[in-house]
């Protein structure tokens, strides 16, 4: 009981420290690019951290919240979300390429359509080609 507690109050301050470390982190990131590179250079490079940061997190959301994912994304016979080390997109689009998506997966992949077109399907084929050219070289 004890390690429940425990873990449990891990779990509830990890998440406020990461936002805390990150809100210290974005300035930090911002003034080293611009000793380095400029001004204009700074801004390219935090848009860069914040797409890179954004990805990882999509990672690690996908994989976290694997079994909401796949108890609401795909219909049984659909393979499992979360388990690839790729993002929800990716994963909603090899849904999508396989027509295994539930209602709630289609509308998911709606909205994220109308923010770009094509968006689950484009990074999921992205994502067998970089494997499939990854196998090339091995």
């Amino acid at each position: 009981m004890k390690a429940l507690i425990l873990n449990f109050l891990l779990w509830l301050i990890a998440p406020i420290l990461d936002y805390l470390f990150s809100i210290i982190n974005v300035p930090i990131v911002f003034f080293n690019d611009w000793k380095k590179r400029g001004f204009k250079g700074a801004l390219n490079g935090l848009a860069n951290y914040f797409k890179e940061s954004a990805v990882r997190r999509d990672i690690f959301c996908c994989a976290e919240y694997r079994t909401l994912w796949n108890a609401t994304l795909k219909i049984k016979e659909g393979k499992k979300i979360g388990v690839n080390n790729r993002t929800l997109s990716e994963d909603v689009g090899q849904q999508d390429d396989e027509m295994t998506l539930s209602r709630t997966g289609a509308l998911l992949n709606c909205f994220l359509f109308l923010l770009e077109r094509n968006h689950c399907r484009k990074y999921y084929l992205k994502s067998i080609n970089k494997n499939k050219n990854y196998e090339k070289f091995i």
